[in-house]
C-alpha cells in the first residue's frame, strides 16, 4: 500500500481537470491505496503537510513548484514526497514552472515528443515520463448499437476564430508577429511538425545560429504558434466536412462564430463541463478527433469513442500506429489530404455493419489498453 498526495488547483479547460484527478484518485483507492486529495495553492495552506511523507504528489498543469515560503525556500521540497507536473499540453506553456529549482520534480507528458522536448531542455527535472490518460468510465447498459445511434459524426472541443488569434497576436511587437505567422503557415502546411521542428527548420533557413538549450524558452516565447496552427488545422478539418455537406455536430465554446460554406450543416451543442460531454458520446456514432502538434501521443477523444460504444475517426500518431490497427479499431485520416476525409467518413456511415464492427473491436481494446488502472499501474511502476 502507497501513499499518495493528489492536487486540485485548475478548473479550466470544461472542468476536464478535475475529472481526470477525481478518477485517479478513486482508481487509487480502489487499488487499495491511500489518497489524499488537497485544493489549496497558497504557501501558508500547505503547511499541514509540511514533513509528512508520501510516495507521490501529483498536480496537471501545475504551478505549484513556483511556490516559495517567506524565506525563499520552495513549499513542495518541504514535504517529504517526489512531485510530478503532469502536463495536459505541450511543455512549452510551463517553461516557467518546469525551470523551478525545487529539488524533486518529475513530469508525466501525454506524448513521447514531449518527453523528449522535457529530457533535452529541462535537466532540473529529476525524471520524464510518457502516460496517456486514461479512458473515462462507461456504463456498458447504456451503450447501445451504431445504428440506434442517432447523432451521426461529434467533435467536442473549442472554436479558436481567427480574431481571437489576432487580438493575442496583437500583444507582440510587428516583427515577431511576421515570425509568428511564418511559423504557423509552416506547421498548417507541414501538419507533421511539431513546433519544435517548425523552429528548428525556420532558424535553418533564416540562417540563424542553433538556439541550443535556449530551444524551450523560444517555443515558450513563441508559443501562439503552438496554438495557432492547432486551431487552424482544427477549423480546416471542420471546415472540410461541412463544405462538402457533411453533417457535423460540435460541442464546445465559440463554434457559433466560425464562418463557412455549408456551415448550414453544423449543429451546435451548448458547452458542457468535460463528463456531461462525455456522455454525448452514448448516442454519436463517430467522434472525430483532430491532433496537430501531438505526433507521438494519443488524444483523450480517442479512448472515449471506444469506451462508450463509438467509433473515434482520427489522423495518426506515431504511439497510435503502435497500438491500434486502422480499419479495425480506429478510421484514419491524413491531415496531408483531408480532402479525402468526407468520402471516408460517408462511406462508413453508409456502411452500418462495418462501422459497428469497429467500434466492438475497439471497446475490446480499450478495455484492455486504456483503463485509468492501467495507467496507475505504469505510474506506480516506475516511483522510485
Amino acid at each position: 500500500m502507497k501513499r499518495f498526495l493528489l492536487f486540485y488547483t485548475k478548473s479550466i479547460c470544461y472542468n476536464s481537470m478535475y475529472a481526470f484527478i477525481n478518477s485517479m484518485v478513486k482508481t487509487l483507492r480502489k487499488m487499495g491505496h491511500v489518497c489524499e486529495t488537497c485544493t489549496a495553492t497558497r504557501p501558508k495552506d500547505l503547511e499541514i503537510y509540511f514533513g509528512q511523507h508520501y510516495d507521490a504528489m501529483l498536480d496537471i498543469d501545475s504551478t505549484l513548484p513556483l511556490l516559495k515560503d517567506e524565506a525563499g525556500e520552495y513549499i513542495l521540497d518541504k514535504i517529504d514526497a517526489p512531485f510530478y507536473n503532469y502536463l495536459l499540453d505541450h511543455p512549452l506553456y510551463y517553461h516557467t514552472p518546469l525551470e523551478s529549482g525545487m529539488k524533486r520534480q518529475n513530469v508525466l507528458c501525454l506524448d513521447q515528443d514531449h518527453v523528449r522536448f522535457v529530457g533535452n531542455y529541462y535537466p532540473n527535472v529529476n525524471s520524464v515520463m510518457f502516460l496517456p490518460l486514461g479512458m473515462m468510465s462507461y456504463d456498458e447498459e447504456l451503450i447501445r448499437p451504431i445504428k440506434e445511434r442517432k447523432t451521426g459524426i461529434l467533435f467536442t472541443g473549442t472554436y479558436t476564430s481567427e480574431a481571437a488569434f489576432y487580438k493575442r497576436l496583437n500583444n507582440f511587437i510587428p516583427e515577431v508577429q511576421k515570425e509568428i505567422i511564418e511559423l504557423l503557415m509552416m506547421m498548417v502546411y507541414n501538419p507533421d511538425y511539431t513546433v519544435e521542428k517548425a523552429i528548428t527548420s525556420y532558424i535553418m533557413k533564416k540562417g540563424y545560429n542553433d538556439p541550443g538549450d535556449k530551444m524551450a524558452m523560444i517555443c515558450n516565447r513563441y508559443y501562439l504558434v503552438d496554438m495557432g496552427a492547432a486551431a487552424a488545422i482544427r477549423a480546416k478539418v471542420v471546415r472540410t466536412l461541412l463544405a462538402n455537406g457533411v453533417d457535423v455536430t460540435v460541442c464546445g465554446h465559440d463554434w457559433n462564430k466560425m464562418e463557412c460554406k455549408g456551415k448550414e450543416h453544423m449543429h451546435i451543442i451548448p458547452e458542457k463541463n468535460y463528463m456531461e460531454a462525455v456522455e454525448l458520446a452514448y448516442t454519436s456514432k463517430i467522434l472525430l478527433n483532430v491532433m496537430p502538434g501531438f505526433k507521438a501521443g494519443i488524444h483523450d477523444r480517442i479512448p472515449t469513442a471506444m469506451g462508450h460504444g463509438a467509433v473515434s475517426c482520427s489522423d495518426g500518431t506515431e504511439y497510435l500506429d503502435k497500438v491500434l490497427t486502422p480499419g479495425k479499431h480506429y478510421i484514419k485520416y491524413d491531415l496531408f489530404s483531408t480532402k479525402a476525409l468526407p468520402d471516408i467518413i460517408t462511406d462508413k456511415l453508409d456502411h452500418t455493419a462495418e462501422l459497428q464492427d469497429i467500434a466492438d473491436y475497439g471497446h475490446e481494446l480499450a478495455g484492455n489498453l486504456f483503463t485509468w488502472e492501467k495507467r496507475m499501474e505504469e505510474w506506480i511502476e516506475s516511483l522510485p
